[in-house]
């Protein structure tokens, strides 16, 4: 939420307002955290005041809208567009419980840690390339402006893989210890895919916003189902850290090409 700040005119109220909300949900956490409330309560907490946030945000909305106003709500896109963003997020939290249908415990253990600080990564790499989106919106449609675009994006994203490697060579055994050191070498076998997150942050906004919504859907249940088909095949045939390598490396570059092509 904060670099969307960056985004909206000097003293914006829109930005003020984002960067309150932001706060106002992780202050409400943490108060529920000291008062020692249950799962369930925090849970409780987050939904009803993003539900608050998001019915100001809409009445925000229709109070800016012509009085009179009568156009037709487009559910059709609401609902692609849901379903969209669903078959993106579940790469965050799919392929733990995948791997759990075929390894042990304590496999599965490890490649959560590696997936928990992977996704941290791809949340730092989205928030800086909001930052950026509005240049990159404005190309036009020429086949050698979209090149540049890609580059300028997998640039970003070496750079990210590299301050990704230096920060976790510097502070995951201070952190986990030795005990995890697998955890560390799946790390080390997909920081690749790093490079290419700002890319699948941008071609997915801008696919979206270009209302192509069906064929990320397409693309991302089909790599997510052939991964899963990978597991089945080779999880008692390839060894376990080169096998999370392939499967993620599918969940990652296998939507994330045809989309570009």
């Amino acid at each position: 939420l904060l670099p969307s700040a960056f985004c909206e005119r000097p003293g914006s109220t829109v930005a003020s307002r984002v960067v309150i909300s932001a706060w106002l949900l992780v202050a409400a956490l943490l108060l529920g955290l000291l008062l020692q409330a249950s799962v369930l309560w925090l849970i409780v907490i987050w939904a009803g005041i993003q539900a608050l946030i998001h019915n100001y945000y809409l009445w925000q909305i229709a109070r800016h809208l012509p009085i009179g106003s009568s156009d037709p709500l487009d559910l059709r896109l609401g609902l692609t567009m849901t379903a969209q963003k669903f078959s993106q997020s579940i790469t965050s939290t799919l392929p733990a419980i995948a791997v759990a249908w075929f390894f042990a415990f304590e496999q599965v253990a490890h490649f959560s840690i590696a997936l928990y600080l992977l996704t941290f990564a791809v949340s730092l790499s989205f928030a800086a390339m909001s930052v950026f989106l509005p240049l990159f919106f404005a190309v036009d449609a020429k086949r050698d402006s979209w090149r540049r675009v890609c580059l300028a994006n997998i640039f970003v994203g070496l750079i990210m893989a590299l301050l990704f490697a230096a920060g976790t060579k510097l502070l995951f055994q201070p952190l986990y210890g030795s005990a995890y050191l697998t955890s560390l070498e799946i790390i080390w076998w997909l920081l690749p895919t790093v490079t290419f997150f700002p890319l699948k942050a941008y071609v997915g906004h801008f696919l979206t916003a270009s209302g192509y919504n069906i064929s990320q859907i397409i693309v991302n249940i089909f790599g997510h189902l052939v991964g899963i088909i990978l597991l089945a095949v080779w999880h008692d045939k390839m060894s376990f850290v080169p096998l999370m390598a392939w499967y993620y490396f599918i969940l990652i570059l296998g939507p994330l090409l045809p989309l570009v092509w």
